[in-house]
């Protein structure tokens, strides 16, 4: 049986390969890759990229591996040139079936209508654009949703040109998921909504595999600083940062020595002080975020890390008093996978398909949006912390065993393996 998988990133092993830097975005896909190769699968890999110097194929740990173009950095865009290049992909791999990656992207719907074989292409969900569109402002200001910075007009990426954006990105994945037969996802959320599009299609529930990294090591409260809080993104404001700063302003007074964590792309600059040059870069969202900063009096309490890479992830977590996923819309969040993998405390929003990976025996949850629940499932957890309370560790030790077994590489493999079977008879 012969797979091609068409992916929305180069793979880091792809980059390595070629001796470039790579994105640690979707390191489930990573996870899954390496498992699937060192099993002996034929399989292949068509990935995208932006320059001319790519070779057109590769092999990595046994995989060929071809590049197309498209702009991954301008998803919304219909590309007519797509069609073509992975019309050839697939006439010189000749796949039994193709398993596709990054519904948002022109490519998925290319895929699967150059193929033209819907019983045997498989869509891989990830977010759910059509609902991200509609709750993407995340109960923002008016003023806030509206206002624009130089980078902004420069760009021509507001607010509203980003929420305009995941509408047309919902529409490309609308066409991915009419042009497939099967769909793979993880919740009760995102089999609604892909049937919602397609009635027709055969839904196959399917975990994902994390990267390596968090399937060893575990998170002691010796090891920790008190009152530490982790997050994991605050690029966009769907992920709900606002939230957890206005939660953390209201413990100030009981805990002065609070402290948040913020890893992923530092959209509000490196920190306190900027040059004038990171002032025009900020965007609508970074400006907004540093003034609930400097409003909340949180400057002295905020470290802001940037991107990571996996092993510093990992050290964050590991540091952490407890992680938080305050999105306002999500469908099943890695780095939540990554802190329940890990063992930690673990309080998120009961938005999308998050209560489909989290129960009230493995963590807190709070109704999206809820600042002050927010805080008080902050202020319970700090204090189960400090005093050594046991339930704190029957939750930690139930969200690790549910993630180990939700996040089985093993199990992963053999379950898509399984559905790749039924799919070709």
């Amino acid at each position: 049986m012969k797979v091609l998988w068409v992916t929305n990133i180069m793979l880091p092993d792809i980059a390595c390969e070629l001796g470039l830097s790579h994105s640690v975005r979707e390191g489930w896909l990573t996870g899954i890759f390496r498992t699937f190769t060192e099993s002996g699968t034929d399989l292949s890999v068509a990935y995208p990229v932006m320059r001319d110097d790519i070779p057109e194929k590769i092999v990595v740990r046994g995989a060929s591996c071809y590049s197309f173009r498209e702009d991954l950095k301008a998803p919304w865009k219909a590309d007519p040139s797509l069609s073509g290049s992975l019309e050839r992909i697939l006439s010189q791999v000749s796949p039994d079936l193709i398993h596709i990656f990054g519904t948002e992207f022109p490519h998925a719907a290319a895929a699967a209508e150059a193929y033209r074989n819907p019983g045997r292409t498989l869509i891989g969900l990830q977010g759910i654009c059509s609902r991200i569109a509609e709750d993407y402002m995340a109960l923002l200001p008016d003023r806030v949703v509206r206002g624009r910075t130089f980078r902004d007009i420069l760009r021509k990426d507001s607010l509203m040109d980003q929420a305009a954006h995941f509408c047309l990105r919902a529409e490309n994945e609308k066409k991915a998921l009419l042009a497939a037969g099967h769909v793979t996802g993880r919740t009760a959320f995102d089999r609604e909504e892909a049937l919602k599009v397609n009635p027709s299609l055969i839904y196959h529930p399917m975990n994902e595999t994390l990267r390596p990294e968090f399937y060893e090591g575990i998170w002691n409260i010796n090891n920790t600083h008190s009152h530490t809080i982790m997050a994991g993104q605050a690029d966009l404001p769907l992920k709900g940062m606002h939230f957890l700063l206005e939660a953390a302003s209201l413990l100030l007074p009981e805990y002065p020595d609070l402290k948040i964590v913020i890893a992923g792309n530092p959209v509000t600059g490196p920190g306190r002080s900027l040059t004038p040059c990171q002032t025009l870069k900020l965007s609508g969202y970074g400006k907004y975020l540093r003034d609930l900063i400097t409003k909340c009096g949180l400057w002295d309490h905020i470290e802001i890390k940037g991107m990571l890479s996996s092993s510093g992830m990992k050290e964050e977590y590991l540091r952490s008093a407890v992680f938080v996923c305050p999105s306002y819309i999500e469908n099943s969040p890695n780095t939540l996978g990554e802190a329940m993998l890990l063992g930690m405390p673990v309080i998120a929003s009961d938005a999308g398909g998050i209560p489909s990976m989290l129960g009230e025996k493995e963590g807190l949850l709070f109704p999206r949006g809820d600042v002050p629940a927010l805080s008080n499932a902050l202020a319970k957890l700090f204090d189960m912390e400090d005093n050594g309370n046991e339930a704190l560790f029957s939750l930690c030790e139930n969200a690790r065993n549910r993630a180990l077994r939700t996040h089985d590489p093993e199990e992963n493999r053999h379950r898509l393996l399984r559905i790749y079977h039924d799919m070709t008879g």
